[in-house]
């Protein structure tokens, strides 16, 4: 149900997620160090989002100026 809003509304949705832990997927809060099993979640989201961008920048580049 949700979906289809969402393509309504022309909402991009990334369906990989992943959750990570301050305390417990970072070095000293400032360098990201996601624990073996979040590091291929963390993975497939960025691919996702690296995709995405790649297919949006086409809609972007055609865009005339504002």
């Amino acid at each position: 149900m949700l979906g289809p809003m969402s393509d309504q509304l022309q909402v991009t949705t990334v369906r990989p997620q992943v959750s990570l832990s301050i305390y417990d997927d970072m070095t000293d809060f400032t360098v990201m160090s996601p624990r073996d099993y979040q590091a291929g979640n963390a993975d497939a989201v960025l691919t996702a989002v690296e995709r995405y961008a790649r297919a949006l920048r086409l809609l972007r580049d055609a865009a005339p100026d504002s």
